[in-house]
């Protein structure tokens, strides 16, 4: 359960150890630093010891003393006087009321390691006080309020008035459909309400078929996927909302006023609002990568070699890697590109391109680390990341295509979008890898108007200038970046999704969406492989997995308030 609050490590530690073992485990929680010790009593009933071993004790203490440790004590309450007071060290400082706070939970059951994560990372409450007296340190009636901060509670439907039954039938049901017509190979929904995660469930395999040798690997709920252009209001769209915020970016700005290089093109005027609601005229996309073949198929100069080198650094395969200077190409290339002849919504994903280098020029602080120190490490959401082959081994991501055309590989651990990779993998409009859970702390963010666990990423009102239509006058349903439900039903958002709410697709397969009004107050995530092994496959479009399974959500929460 402490795993889905943000990156955890997990250790053993007994009184059978011998001490040499214990001291080299001690010595490595040296670098972190917040250590959940749970103190886990094989006897609940009064005794001697509780259950507990003289070396327990000392070890409770050792861990006390590095001033980093959250105890939970799993057993009788009166256990806590073996580890006051150094009733076995004879030190002070190696006492449990030393510890930067104790939640005692009574009795060692899933219930209740569960709830004590939640509570320990702010999710729940404490409002319960020690029935007796242990000692001098810990009396009767002892115990801290505390209010949840925010963050996303895990529990189950009936909390939120919803049938569990009805949810988990309806949404097996169409999930199954998908995965018997091979519309995706598998995939992983997450649904909250009011911020209570309420169904979380893994379906499927990563392939279809043996990958690489391997037989098909079952979904698992801490995959990492291909988010495709969830990228864009992931990546580009929050690091916007934080710049308005702070003054540096205006919406109402020229394009030229943040890429002097584009001063001189066809695009130096354009509107940024115009341009992040795709009715600037832009391109819808550009094919990269066939630019960089000869008639006869072989790559021109400079472009690709089959071997790394200083001047060949951008790994695109194992055995392709792109010229050192060629991203400047691609830049060249979207101002040099032509625009449309009329002014009207065409999605694009030209300007997404771009945004790195805007956030890098205005914050001096390169786009991935941007993200990760402003949003995605305090949020907890550390698996978003790009390139995560360098964090997580290839069976947590799961693989995406078989690219026949360009790189001639089964397309695993890297970013599906040809241009993304020829951007070494980080591109403001594809790129960014994660799991569903995280990706939902980032949308609740959204949801909870900026707000997340205390800490108030975005201002509520850039927000809502962001999340809301801008053009709808001019028949456009776009917010700033964001996805909003079409004037009448496409299969864009759910049937009941509300004019308030917002999210985006992927080519992949990946959807997300928020409903902030009141009456649903939900966020989704549905995270696929569609294109395995073939992009060709848009059964998933066809069926409308992805949005009905959305709508389940919602004619849950109305069963629920008749």
């Amino acid at each position: 359960m402490a795993g889905n609050y943000t990156q955890v490590d997990h250790f053993r530690l007994n009184s059978k150890m011998a001490d040499s073992t214990v001291a080299r485990i001690l010595d490595s929680l040296r670098a972190y630093n917040l250590l959940l010790v749970d103190v886990h009593l094989n006897n609940i009933r009064p005794g001697t010891r509780y259950g507990m071993q003289a070396k327990t004790t000392a070890l409770v203490g050792d861990l006390v003393a590095t001033g980093k440790a959250v105890v939970t004590v799993f057993g009788n309450v009166y256990s806590l006087d073996k580890l006051t007071s150094s009733a076995d060290t004879g030190r002070h400082e190696r006492a449990i009321e030393q510890a930067r706070a104790i939640v005692m939970p009574y009795q060692l059951t899933d219930f209740t390691e569960d709830l004590s994560a939640q509570l320990i990372f702010g999710a729940i409450g404490a409002s319960g006080k020690l029935p007796v007296t242990v000692n001098q340190r810990f009396r009767l009636g002892d115990g801290l309020m505390i209010q949840p901060i925010g963050r996303l509670k895990y529990t189950i439907p009936e909390e939120v008035g919803i049938d569990s039954r009805f949810l988990t039938q309806r949404v097996d049901s169409l999930v199954n459909v998908g995965l018997t017509q091979k519309a995706f190979p598998g995939c992983v929904v997450q649904m909250a309400k009011d911020g209570k995660v309420i169904f979380r469930k893994a379906y499927g395999k990563h392939t279809y078929d043996a990958t690489l040798g391997a037989e098909p690997t079952p979904v698992q709920l801490d995959d990492l996927y291909d988010m495709a252009s969830v990228t864009k209001v992931s990546t580009s769209t929050p690091a916007l909302m934080r710049l308005v915020d702070e003054g540096k970016f205006n919406l109402d700005g020229k394009m030229a006023d943040y890429l002097p290089f584009f001063k001189k093109s066809n695009k130096a005027n354009l509107i940024w609002r115009d341009v992040l609601t795709h009715q600037a005229r832009l391109k819808a996309w550009i094919p990269f990568w066939l630019d960089t073949k000869n008639p006869d198929g072989t790559w021109k100069p400079r472009t690709f070699k089959n071997e790394r080198s200083n001047r060949y650094p951008i790994e695109i395969t194992d055995s392709l890697f792109l010229f050192k200077k060629y991203p400047k190409t691609i830049y060249q290339q979207i101002r040099d590109s032509p625009l449309n002849e009329k002014k009207q919504y065409v999605y694009s994903d030209l300007s997404f391109i771009l945004y790195p280098q805007i956030v890098k020029r205005l914050t001096g602080t390169p786009f991935e680390e941007y993200l990760k120190m402003t949003f995605y490490r305090s949020l907890g959401a550390t698996t978003l990341t790009f390139g995560p082959r360098r964090y997580y081994s290839l069976n947590r991501i799961v693989p995406t295509e078989y690219d026949s055309l360009f790189r001639k590989t089964l397309i695993w651990g890297r970013v599906h979008d040809e241009g993304a990779a020829m951007l070494g993998g980080l591109s403001g409009h594809a790129g960014l890898f994660g799991t569903a859970n995280d990706l939902m702390k980032l949308f609740e963010m959204y949801r909870q108007k900026g707000r997340y666990a205390d800490q108030q990423y975005i201002s509520a009102k850039t927000i809502a200038e962001f999340t809301r239509y801008q053009f709808p006058e001019l028949g456009n349903r776009r917010g700033l970046g964001f996805e909003k439900p079409s004037f009448t039903y496409t299969g864009n958002a759910p049937r009941s999704a509300t004019k308030d709410s917002f999210g985006h697709s992927g080519f992949t397969g990946t959807f997300t969406w928020v409903d902030p009004d009141p009456m649903f107050n939900l966020s989704y995530v549905f995270l696929t492989n569609r294109v395995y092994p073939t992009r060709n496959n848009n059964k998933i479009s066809a069926l409308n997995t992805r949005t009905d399974v959305a709508e389940v959500l919602y004619q849950a929460i109305k069963r629920g308030l008749q």
